[in-house]
């Protein structure tokens, strides 16, 4: 399945963007790998070069988008949210009685819009709700996997350069080719994809006021690690996939056009083909139960749409394999599980607990005193002004007991024009001449209108994970969790935001169902980017779904054979920081206790790997 291309296939291949996915479905395999997020396209990558070619089957519901096909317009925005009439929507929102989320469907998962940020969780994070066998220090060599794969940079400017060079959390670019950037007494002449160099970037905006809160704070505000190409002079990645330097956009969450931003298919996907495995879009699990067939373990049901004549239609499908591994993310795995219980598949207690919203919280400065520079460009290669990567620094409120992260945000362009006018229409009563400047039927002078005036600010932190999920009417994931918005993290969050705008001259909208959707009414609920939990490791099988390696629980507490969860619906908690480092080396984990042996007594094993990459052991923790 496809969508309108930018360049044609021959383009794509020269500039290192050849399409992955094919449109051959097996009937069987010994591997399947649902979902293709960061679980998904980890466990491919590390599982097929162990498997003969082919017998490694990754399928994912939506379908597969290069740069260039992501939305920059409100018009292209509304086209690409996921809906029952377009399934091949990139976004999925849900607005739910007790928890709005926000998610992404495409080949990469949710890759393709996070803001690209990878850190670690604090220590604490493990301590209770964790299986005994899972800390930081379990996790570290399998972070470093990951950092080494995804190679993040830190945004450095003329200020960091003055002070000596960023400061950034202790490890953080442990692993990559950054880090010796950092250390590398000639690093400033390293040039951005204007030729500036280091000190020839000016301070953005948004990290001068978060550096502002962080001072009245007593505390300092951090480079964050992202996983984009900032600087390097490399016209292709570690993978040999085209990426060129990010040009300060700030359109990184509706996907990147320029390719600047290190996605799984710009990484694990590409070493997981290259390794043999066959790559399925448009093609949707609804369950898993015993195979019919007596060499096979397992059989996956669903449905894959095929286009035909300029239409779409859906139909039927069975996929039998040896090993199933979930890595369809928080609701969708959680959701293939619940439905497969429903057909008689036993499963332990704990299924559908622990769902965490990582206590995410967004928020505007509306209309600040001065220009933001807080907005997504229309223009991606001519970005004026430059936003800057969506995320790039961070002020840390986290204590052993809780707390959370405050970040910067970026408005994409796609969102922009939609909020001038709803923003707009709001405070219109405040008599500002900058908000009637964006109701004028011919627009404002760019610039001069309130949204660009304004800044999206971040925080996430630790909630109490006690959402429950379960099935609705026509089958999907729902989740409940009463009181869910009324819990004392998001206080504390709303506290700090709204200093952000009271230090801006700006009015402070603290929730985007407040402000858009209720017509000012106070709205107490929270809206996740990064839903976790719902299939949860656990070392018991009354409050989770699998254990520490992830393997699926049955209903008396016994493991079932080759069926896996490895993706975030197996955090039993939050993490208190963006998930996808944590996920992926979840993932990385349970890919290595698979190639220790228990792969090879599920399937038929390759004599060899015939992929360095795609084998764990050859990069370095």
């Amino acid at each position: 399945m496809s969508v309108e291309r930018s360049t044609s296939s021959a383009e794509g291949t020269a500039s290192g963007r050849a399409r992955l996915a094919t449109d051959d479905l097996p009937e069987e395999c010994g591997v399947a790998v649902i979902g293709s997020g960061f679980g998904g396209s980890v466990i491919a990558a590390r599982l097929a070069g162990a498997v003969p070619d082919g017998e490694l089957v990754v399928l994912e519901r939506g379908i597969e988008r290069v740069p260039g096909e992501f939305p920059n317009s409100f018009a292209s925005m509304r086209s690409s949210i996921r809906t029952r009439r377009n399934p091949f929507g990139l976004f999925e929102l849900h607005l739910g009685r007790d928890v709005d989320r926000l998610t992404a469907c495409g080949l990469g998962g949710g890759s393709l819009i996070y803001a690209n940020v990878l850190l670690e969780p604090r220590p604490e994070v493990f301590d209770d709700s964790w299986p005994s066998q899972i800390d930081l220090d379990t996790l570290a060599p399998y972070y470093d996997r990951v950092r080494s794969m995804l190679q993040p940079e830190v945004y450095v400017d003329e200020q960091d350069v003055r002070d000596g060079g960023p400061v950034v959390t202790r490890g953080a670019l442990r692993g990559s080719a950054f880090e010796r950037v950092l250390d590398d007494p000639n690093a400033t002449g390293r040039t951005d994809w204007a030729g500036r160099t280091f000190d020839q970037r000016r301070v953005l905006g948004k990290v001068r006021a978060l550096s502002g809160l962080a001072e009245k704070r007593g505390a300092v505000a951090m480079r964050v690690p992202v996983a984009i190409n900032l600087t390097s002079p490399a016209e292709r990645n570690a993978h040999g996939v085209g990426q060129p330097k990010c040009t300060m956009c700030g359109n990184c969450v509706t996907g990147c056009n320029v390719g600047a931003k290190t996605t799984m298919w710009a990484s694990y996907l590409r070493v997981a083909r290259t390794a043999g495995a066959r790559i399925v879009t448009a093609v949707e699990v609804r369950t898993i139960v015993p195979s019919t067939r007596p060499d096979r373990r397992w059989m996956l049901r669903g449905r894959r749409w095929l286009e035909t004549g300029g239409r779409r239609r859906a139909v039927g499908f069975e996929l039998h394999c040896d090993v199933a591994v979930l890595g369809a993310g928080a609701l969708g795995t959680t959701g293939i599980l619940l439905r497969s219980a429903a057909a008689g598949l036993p499963v332990a207690a704990g299924l559908g607990r622990r769902f965490s919203g990582n206590a995410d919280a967004l928020a505007v400065s509306y209309n600040s005193a001065w220009r933001q520079s807080g907005t997504g460009a229309p223009d991606e290669h001519q970005p004026d002004p430059e936003p800057g990567p969506t995320i790039t620094t961070e002020l840390d409120r986290r204590t052993p007991e809780g707390g959370y992260l405050l970040q910067d945000g970026a408005m994409p362009n796609a969102l922009t024009e939609a909020l001038r006018r709803i923003l707009a229409l709001r405070f219109a009563f405040s008599g500002d001449r900058r908000i009637w400047c964006d109701l004028r039927p011919g627009g404002c002078p760019p610039g001069c209108g309130a949204i660009e005036h304004s800044q999206v600010w971040l925080a996430m932190g630790s909630d109490s994970a006690e959402g429950t999920v379960g099935l609705d009417r026509r089958g999907e994931p729902r989740v409940r969790w009463v009181g869910s918005g009324k819990q004392s993290i998001y206080a504390q969050e709303a506290a700090d935001l709204a200093q952000l705008s009271d230090g801006a001259g700006a009015t402070h909208v603290s929730n985007p169902r407040h402000a858009l959707l209720s017509g000012g009414i106070p709205s107490y609920t929270p809206i996740t980017v990064h839903p976790l939990g719902g299939a949860a490791m656990s070392d018991d099988p009354a409050t989770g779904a699998c254990d520490a390696d992830g393997r699926v629980y049955r209903a008396d507490g016994s493991r079932h054979e080759g069926l896996y969860v490895a993706d975030g619906s197996g955090c039993p908690s939050a993490t208190g920081a963006n998930p996808a480092l944590t996920i992926a080396a979840l993932a990385e984990r349970i890919a290595s206790t698979l190639l220790n042996g228990r792969l090879a007594a599920l399937t038929r094993l390759r004599p060899a790997t015939t992929n360095p990459v795609a084998d764990p052991s050859t990069v370095s923790p």
